[in-house]
């Protein structure tokens, strides 16, 4: 299992004002932590590139860093080096009510590490949906869907984030079936589930939080605000893909979804030939 220290262990510092240019329906955001491309990386922007047309596109990172590739297309964001310092430091961090204030001025943000690729320039109909994040579909040990799921590709609407996570109060009549049957196989903390019963707020939960940001959306996020709204699986096939990528194509009528997170990793062969199959020249 992994584990992560908690938030309030982790010491972020917050820019003090809102450093993101522009405005509208969508920012593209890149978090990069190194100076330098690997040959994925690179193949990684250069899809960007294709297929994110004209969306305003950040790229965030620590204050200091001298980025020595292409940048152009981009806005480059320094953020304090504190903010990107492990694991621990970026799910807290995507769980600050300030990293989503940053970009107030948009509907929408599209987070796109490094080990994504982005497979279309269909970005837009996922806007039109009315759900408040998207992420590549978890599945269960048997190979069925289980829930909408990893944040490494994801879409999130930004002002349903800003108010899961400043919420004053928990209901737990909210609490989603996936949640539920985690809760049910003993995978989640009971003291979380003592905290929620009390009604408290979202943060002081997060406070004794100790797992993945992805996890605390997709489970947690709509118990504190109810007008967080999180699709099923099935709906998010054609958004994007991780674990199983060739059961989320076959689920998806046989069509690539919209991106892909950590394709090297997880089935490295199966998003060769599929690039190929693009005219795209995998590294």
């Amino acid at each position: 299992m992994r584990s992560y220290l908690k938030p309030r262990d982790v010491i972020l510092k917050s820019p003090e004002r809102s450093v993101i240019e522009g405005g509208g329906r969508l920012a593209i955001v890149v978090p990069v932590i190194t100076p330098q491309l690997t040959p994925e990386e690179a193949l990684s922007f250069s899809l960007l590139r294709r297929f994110g047309g004209d969306w305003p596109k950040v790229i965030l990172h620590p204050a200091g860093l001298e980025l020595s590739f292409d940048t152009t297309g981009f806005q480059t964001v320094a953020l304090d080096p504190a903010n990107f310092d492990g694991i621990s430091a970026y799910n807290a961090m995507m769980m600050s009510p300030w990293f989503y204030d940053l970009f107030g001025a948009y509907e929408h943000i599209l987070i796109h590490q490094t080990d994504c690729l982005l497979l279309s320039d269909e970005i837009e109909p996922w806007l039109n949906k009315p759900w408040s994040y998207y992420g590549a579909p978890y599945f269960r040990r048997n190979g069925k869907l289980k829930s909408v799921g990893n944040g490494g590709f994801s879409l999130r609407r930004t002002a349903d984030h800003i108010l899961a996570l400043t919420g004053e109060r928990a209901e737990l009549a909210r609490m989603s079936v996936p949640m539920f049957r985690q809760y049910l196989k003993g995978v989640y903390n009971k003291y979380l589930f003592a905290h929620l019963a009390r009604g408290g707020g979202a943060r002081e939960f997060l406070g004794a939080f100790d797992r993945a940001e992805d996890e605390f959306f997709i489970y947690y996020a709509p118990l504190f605000s109810d007008g967080f709204k999180l699709p099923s699986a099935k709906d998010v096939v054609g958004f994007a893909a991780e674990s199983r990528p060739r059961d989320v194509v076959a689920l998806n009528g046989g069509r690539l979804p919209l991106g892909v997170h950590a394709w090297a990793k997880h089935d490295r062969a199966f998003w060769v030939e599929q690039l190929g199959k693009l005219g795209i020249e995998s590294p």
